[in-house]
């Protein structure tokens, strides 16, 4: 009982831990999907037979086009979810379609680069969105004196998990050879899943707001007027 009661004193508690885990969750998708193996199995086998120019290219777009969604969703869907208290909500839409974009890499044949695309751009946009309100979730779980603590725990933890995912992907492979890449994407799917679990179980979604919504969209503009540095830095 002694060491449950230091550990709350110092910010640690059931919603932290919860929220720690969802980056150890998440990191899988980057190291794995994202840095590891998407890039390699777009060439060889979904785009295969392209140029490799174009097959760079179509990566480029589909990495762009997915930041620029979030670019124009990001400042609405983040305003909504803060204002109806609702960005455990809309955390928990994001992972189910980030999962399932991510599972259905499996079943994607050979040269239909196309669909794997589609998926690639919906999983990535929606992992991007879903880091948006599980950032924004810190400020619920935990006093401000724990922020560093705990948001520094929570990289910590992201780096760890992904990379003993992208390790077990590795040996994945070098046992079972490239088709084992396939199954790789459900099994990230399902380590994403599963270790979110914890956070929409044991984390608030935040408190409800009581603004209009024309304030609340004045307020970036407001502030990118007081503090041209962030302009400049969002334009870059």
């Amino acid at each position: 009982m002694y060491i449950l009661g230091y550990l709350s004193h110092r910010g640690w508690n059931k919603a932290t831990l919860s929220w720690l885990l969802y980056d150890w969750a998440n990191s899988a998708f980057a190291t794995v999907v994202l840095a590891g193996f998407f890039p390699i199995l777009f060439k060889d086998y979904w785009a295969k037979g392209l140029a490799n120019a174009e097959i760079s290219l179509l990566l480029g777009v589909g990495s762009s086009l997915s930041g620029l969604l979030l670019i124009f969703a990001a400042p609405v869907i983040g305003y909504i979810a803060d204002l109806k208290a609702a960005k455990k909500s809309y955390l928990a839409v994001c992972i189910l379609i980030a999962t399932t974009t991510t599972m259905a890499f499996t079943f994607i044949g050979e040269g239909a680069w196309q669909l794997a695309l589609i998926c690639y751009v919906l999983s990535v946009f929606m992992f991007m969105a879903g880091n948006v309100f599980y950032d924004a979730m810190l400020i619920d779980i935990t006093p401000s004196a724990y922020y560093n603590r705990i948001s520094s725990a929570g990289f910590a933890l992201g780096y760890l998990g992904g990379g003993i995912a992208l390790v077990i992907g590795v040996v994945l492979i070098w046992q079972g050879g490239a088709e084992q890449m396939h199954n790789i994407f459900a099994g990230v799917g399902i380590w994403w899943l599963l270790f979110s679990i914890p956070l929409l179980l044991w984390v608030r979604g935040g408190k409800y707001k009581r603004q209009t919504a024309s304030f609340g969209f004045l307020q970036p503009l407001k502030l990118l007027r007081t503090q041209p540095a962030i302009a400049w830095f969002l334009l870059a």
